[in-house]
């Protein structure tokens, strides 16, 4: 065999035209056996020959390789296989340099290369990409014709690259286009995709890449004239300069030339296994990742700019939406958004970063699909489902009487004011108790009582042997769930109506954060010869991993009784009692900056007693999991 494999290197001694080719092993892929080809311009030199001859392969792995006469360039193909079948490749072009050794490198990809036509030989080492010959001798004549007519047409004079020079990522820059064509490319490290479409009749384009100031392509490929081509090309160097040319073989005086461009490749990845626990499949959904305080974050940007999402390791694009919040050295929230997962599947998807010069590509509004955020005052009541809910600052959101409001989401945050005073369970009217499991008591000769929840409301003031309104009772102490603040009991008259309750609000997301005011007070009763009870202060309930209060206002008092007015015996009515605060997270927790739990003060009036204050509310917090749909588990980190 004229071109010779040599398996491993021995001490230092000159050599011929060589290549020390270094094979790196394809992340997360186990082998058991590993095939070499080999292909010069007389063909192919070396047809699947396993590397070692016996026994598995040992990953990374240096190799030399000795050309046949007179060849200037090489062509290599690594399949790593396991139990028969091809699990990863790895493909090459290198350029010789006659009489010296050069040193490249090939790494293994998961999963199979491009290969245009079929034949077998993946599209980086096959010397005719859109024509099949496996055995790779020269090309027919139409295929060779067709690239060679590229050569007609004249480059665009090289110029100094501006300073602003543009990095390529997963996103795009523009081809300077003369019709009938049009393209764009866009790159992740060495792998690249261009799509191109035709406004006239071609049959075929030619693709080819130059590298600034050079005279010859680097690679060039045919293709039809409107789709999408990927490529794997080691001999991109970071730093250097390169554009692409899109020709139309048909007219090769027609071509479109991009802009020149570097590439900024991302060196880690670190792949994330997601779970979904439900009986249901997830679609469009957001996956909460925890990036703890051991993260190498001294790998990526210390702002996170350069984190990328993709749903393949090597994946030609960063194909999945992300959003995060960063905290460089501490813990971190990365969001990605699934297209789909299966009820009971297990995924990996992967994360990459070490990109210093990446701009960022976070963004709640495509990680949220089901984004909602307030653009005016709003009322709400009921349950509500959202991917993310969002109260601006400036806006209020009113909770409907009588209808606990539920917000169920990934993520909550509440910048704005929740007014739910008063949107709790009705005050008795005309004689009538408070209504609600804790509503204040009435009398026909003296004060009526305060509404209860978390804490008694408080009995009405009375004369002598008088019997005032009964106080609410305590209620809701030991439920998962939260409820409505009681009413006050109702005087004498249809206009005498005790004080409303407080309303409830539960927030149910992954993550929970208020800076704005949550008021969730009983209202007044009214002040009359026999005052109204208060009612009592309104429920919240938190069910998160991850709250954060640490700006909040939480108002949950009782209302004040009313005033006993006129001179006949008045009596005063009793204050509300407080509501009831009830946390559950399973990670972090920021308690609230201000929380308010009073009871409602007694109305004046009562020769023996004026009516009494309501007790104060109460407030509880808990450790305990939380019930997400998915469950996302992180893997090891590899060096790109």
């Amino acid at each position: 065999m004229a071109l010779m494999v040599v398996a491993a290197l021995g001490g230092c001694r000159e050599v011929p035209t060589s290549v020390v080719l270094e094979i790196q092993p394809a992340a997360g892929v186990a082998l058991d056996e590993l095939r070499l080809s080999i292909f010069d311009d007389l063909g192919a030199a070396v047809s699947a020959e396993r590397l070692p001859a016996s026994g598995p392969p040992r990953l990374p792995d240096r190799v030399v390789l000795f050309p046949r006469q007179g060849a200037g360039t090489v062509r290599v193909l690594v399949r790593g296989l396991q139990s028969g079948q091809v699990l990863a490749e790895g493909a090459a072009r290198l350029t010789l340099q006659p009489g010296s050794q050069v040193s490249a490198s090939l790494a293994l990809q998961a999963g199979r290369l491009p290969d245009l036509d079929g034949d077998g030989v993946p599209d980086l080492a096959d010397n005719c990409p859109a024509q099949p010959n496996p055995d790779q001798r020269a090309c027919a004549p139409s295929e060779a014709g067709a690239a060679d007519r590229s050569a007609d047409v004249a480059l665009v004079p090289d110029k100094p690259p501006p300073p602003d020079l543009p990095r390529v990522e997963a996103g795009s820059v523009a081809l300077a286009v003369t019709a009938p064509l049009t393209g764009e490319i866009w790159a992740t490290g060495t792998t690249h995709a261009i799509t191109w479409s035709s406004v006239g009749p071609v049959s075929a384009v030619n693709v080819e890449l130059w590298r600034a100031g050079a005279k010859d392509r680097d690679l060039a490929s045919n293709q039809l004239p409107s789709g999408s081509f990927s490529w794997l090309v080691p001999t991109l160097v970071e730093g250097n300069n390169y554009r692409i040319r899109v020709v139309d073989a048909q007219q090769p005086a027609v071509a479109a030339l991009s802009p020149l461009f570097s590439i900024t490749p991302w060196h880690y990845v670190l792949p994330v296994t997601v779970e979904n626990r439900t009986a249901q499949a997830l679609t469009s959904y957001p996956v909460a990742i925890t990036l703890p305080a051991s993260f190498a974050y001294a790998h990526a940007r210390a702002d996170g700019a350069d984190l990328r999402a993709a749903s393949q390791n090597g994946a030609v694009s960063f194909d999945l939406s992300l959003w995060t919040v960063w905290n460089s050295g501490g813990i971190s929230k990365v969001w990605v958004r699934l297209p789909q997962l299966a009820a009971g599947q297990k995924l990996t998807f992967y994360l990459f970063y070490g990109n210093t010069a990446a701009a960022t590509v976070s963004s709640a509004t495509s990680t949220f699909p089901k984004r909602f955020v307030s653009s005016a005052d709003l009322a709400l009541g009921g349950p509500q489902s959202y991917d993310w809910f969002e109260l601006q600052a400036g806006h209020t959101l009113t909770l409907l009487k009588g209808q606990p409001l539920v917000i169920h989401a990934r993520v909550i945050a509440l910048s704005g004011t929740v007014n739910g005073k008063a949107a709790g369970y009705a005050g008795g009217p005309n004689n009538t108790a408070g209504v609600g499991p804790g509503g204040g008591g009435t009398s026909t000769t003296s004060g009526a009582g305060g509404g209860g929840h978390g804490g008694a409301g408080g009995p009405g003031g009375y004369d002598g042997t008088e019997t005032p309104g009964a106080g609410g009772l305590v209620n809701d102490a030991v439920s998962d769930t939260v409820d409505m603040g009681s009413g006050g009991g109702g005087g004498s008259g249809p206009a005498l109506t005790g004080g409303p309750g407080g309303g409830a609000l539960t927030l149910d997301a992954h993550t929970v954060v208020v800076t704005g005011t949550i008021d969730l007070s009983g209202a007044s009763g009214v002040a009359t010869t026999r005052g109204t009870g208060g009612g009592a202060g309104g429920g919240i309930l938190f069910q998160t991993v991850d709250l954060d209060l640490g700006s909040a206002t939480l108002e949950l008092s009782g209302g004040k009784g009313g005033n006993g007015a006129g001179t006949t015996a008045p009596n005063g009515g009793g204050g509300g009692g407080g509501g009831r605060f009830k946390v559950s997270h399973e990670k972090s927790y920021v308690p609230p900056l201000v929380l308010k739990l009073d009871g409602g003060l007694g109305g004046t009036g009562g020769a023996t007693s004026p009516g009494q204050p309501g007790q104060l509310g109460t407030g509880s917090s808990k450790v305990a999991p939380y019930s997400d749909p998915t469950l996302a588990a992180l893997g090891a980190e590899v060096k790109l």
